[in-house]
Parts: C-alpha cells; sequence; structure tokens
C-alpha cells in the first residue's frame, strides 16, 4: 500500500482517523473513470447475491475480486464468498492499453461476462444473518462524506489498497451503498472489513471460524454502531 503524507504541522506526530468514522458515498456515474470496470464486476459477482441482499464487493489492488453476504435459505440462512476465477481487472487494463491487450488476455474469454465464479456457502442461523444484516443496514445509513482533514494534523491519502463496496435494501429507500478503502482497523469501517474477513473464511469452511468466532466479529460492530 502507498502512502502520501501531508504534513500540515510537523510537531503533530500523529495519524488522523477523521477520514474512516463512517462509511463514504459511492462515486457518481458522471465522474467514475473506471465505470465500465465497476459495471463489470457488478454484474459477475451479483448474479449469486441479488441487488437487495446485504452484501460488499471487495476489490483488492491485483488481486481476484470477491463477494461476501448474507442469502435466504429454506431452513435458514447462508454466509455466501464468491471470487472471480479470473482478474476482471486485466480488462479495464486492456482497454487502456490496446497494444498488449492481446497479451494481457491470454486464456481469457473475450466477453467478461462469461468469467466464472466459484461459490462458498455455510449455513448459520436466521438470528445471526438477520443481525449481520442490522449492522449493514445501520452502517450504510450512516454514510457521509469526510470531514476535511485538520491543519494541525498529519493526514493519510491511501493510493493503493483494498476498496470495500457495501449495499443492501432498505425499507422505504431502496438499495444503499457506501464505501470505505483500507480502514483503520479499530474504526466502525475497519470493525465491519473485520466482520467481511471472518465471513468469508466462514463460508469457506476454515476450521477455525465458526459461529461463535462469526459473532464475536459482529459483536465488534455492533458496539462500535452504537
Amino acid at each position: 500500500m502507498k502512502h502520501i503524507t501531508l504534513f500540515f504541522c510537523v510537531f503533530l506526530m500523529q495519524s488522523a482517523s477523521w477520514a474512516q468514522d463512517y462509511l463514504q458515498p459511492e462515486n457518481s456515474v458522471y465522474d467514475d473513470s473506471q465505470l465500465d470496470y465497476h459495471v463489470t464486476v457488478g454484474k459477475i459477482l451479483g448474479r449469486d447475491l441479488p441487488y437487495d441482499l446485504p452484501k460488499v464487493v471487495v476489490l483488492p489492488g491485483n488481486q481476484r475480486e470477491y463477494i461476501v453476504g448474507v442469502a435466504p435459505e429454506a431452513t435458514g440462512c447462508a454466509v455466501v464468498f464468491g471470487r472471480v476465477d479470473l482478474l476482471l481487472w486485466r480488462y479495464e487494463v486492456a482497454s487502456s492499453e490496446p497494444q498488449r491487450s492481446r497479451e494481457l488476455l491470454r486464456d481469457y474469454p473475450r466477453d467478461p461476462l462469461d468469467v466464472s465464479v466459484t461459490v462458498q456457502r455455510r449455513s448459520a442461523t436466521r438470528t445471526l444473518c438477520d443481525r449481520i444484516s442490522s449492522v449493514w443496514e445501520s452502517a450504510i445509513l450512516q454514510t457521509r462524506y469526510g470531514r476535511s482533514c485538520p491543519p494541525d494534523q498529519l493526514c493519510e491519502i491511501v493510493t493503493d489498497g483494498v476498496s470495500y463496496h457495501f449495499s443492501t435494501w432498505v425499507l422505504g429507500m431502496g438499495t444503499l451503498a457506501g464505501q470505505t478503502h483500507s480502514p483503520n482497523s479499530e474504526s466502525p469501517p475497519g470493525r465491519l472489513v473485520s466482520l467481511v474477513s471472518t465471513m468469508r473464511r466462514y463460508a469457506q469452511a476454515d476450521v477455525e471460524v465458526g459461529a461463535r468466532e462469526l459473532e464475536q466479529a459482529l459483536e465488534r460492530v455492533e458496539e462500535a454502531l452504537r
């Protein structure tokens, strides 16, 4: 991860967490230079978790994109993890570097929508999934633009890392979304990201992550959002 530090005051050696208290609004389609990429990722990964379900699309730099969320089942619900089998970002790079497109997209389907997704899911109780849905909604309803960097602090601008795009359907409001980018681990978005990591491992049937570990990660987010 690359960090550019803006030195507003050299005698305060404290990195600011001012931009990490809440999820941030998503970009407008009118100013998103990577619109085609985001639409493609959303379409492919959204097949197994429709738009109205609590989910997060994760874009890790130069690694395969994935999605994590919860989905209803006949006897309760499931925690779902899906990851594309080929790095979708290559299509974006190829479109900007046509002279290298053949090399970049070797063994890739011509249409990115033909890229397959490997999905893993693991059953959970309805109560647990309802709590996950609740924190998703609470976090997204608090979405807002961050405050400007205070002139008496050192502030970091993250130019690389992992971005998390959360969304869910909210009664009376429709589908809402918010994003965060490599947040501080103890901030509310950071704890939400930690929950996502635990959900992913739970869905992958990691032997070290069971219902109790999932509940503990959930409790940390609930505490942060109170």
